[in-house]
């Protein structure tokens, strides 16, 4: 009698699962490896942070699934991602919304004008205004001498929200391969960048692309200012900035 009453009792909770084992049969019969992400419907909002949900396309909603979202505020149509847990059908987890990073968008500019205290008559920069003249045809250049930094050249705009510099640069003489780059704003220089520099140039040092460079954060910019360095142990080099723009943020 006792053995009748264990048999009773197990095809009756065989009986009891079988539909959520048809479910999760109909709906993801060949989810099979580690942690696969599918989607589904909410169909039902339980009240208790739990929903029945159509997965992929089922025709019988799963129920009493449970999201990771500390907050959930899903409503019965809306598309959710399910995450079965090490691959195993019977561990639907709903995984919280992915969040849409809005796009930055906004135009480059030039700057309006230049900063150069520390000009030097017999290096450069020569000619500083052509660097933001829009004409990719004329260049600033100055003379780098050895093992030396230029002296900064400083770009300069009204206040303006802004992330990220491009710079249109030619090895005139040869190849300058260190630059530092530095972001005006709260009343300060911030590093932008200061390291290895190249990019490419034709056989005569013409530039052949931008130069582009970011901040970490969108920024109220006023000025940029830039420098570069000459590695070579015995000559001098030449360098040319043919133009610079600022990215101005839209608001």
């Amino acid at each position: 009698m006792k053995k009748l009453w264990i048999l009773l009792i197990i095809i009756g909770v065989l009986i009891m699962f079988k539909p959520i084992n048809s479910i999760i049969k109909d709906s993801i019969g060949n989810i099979i490896y580690r942690g696969n992400v599918v989607t589904g419907i909410v169909a039902t909002d339980n009240g208790d942070k739990s929903y029945d949900v159509f997965i992929s396309e089922s025709e019988k909603a799963y129920p009493h699934i449970f999201t990771l979202s500390a907050n959930p505020n899903l409503a019965v149509g809306d598309k959710v991602r399910i995450l079965y847990k090490n691959g195993c059908k019977e561990l639907p987890i709903i995984l919280p919304p992915t969040i849409a990073i809005p796009a930055i968008t906004g135009e480059w500019v030039s700057p309006t004008g230049y900063i150069d205290a520390l000009y030097d008559a017999s290096k450069g920069w020569f000619n500083p205004t052509r660097i933001y003249d829009e004409n990719l045809e004329n260049y600033s250049a100055y003379n780098v001498s050895k093992l030396s930094w230029t002296h900064f050249i400083e770009l300069i705009h009204e206040a303006m929200l802004c992330n990220k510099v491009r710079l249109y640069v030619g090895y005139l003489l040869g190849n300058i391969d260190k630059i530092d780059i530095d972001a005006y704003y709260d009343g300060v220089w911030h590093d932008v960048y200061e390291g290895d520099y190249a990019h490419e140039c034709d056989e005569t040092g013409n530039p052949l692309e931008w130069y582009e460079k970011s901040l970490d954060s969108i920024q109220t910019i006023t000025e940029f200012r830039f420098r570069f360095y000459n590695s070579h142990p015995s000559n001098a080099y030449g360098i040319g900035i043919y133009e610079v723009d600022f990215f101005k943020v839209d608001e």
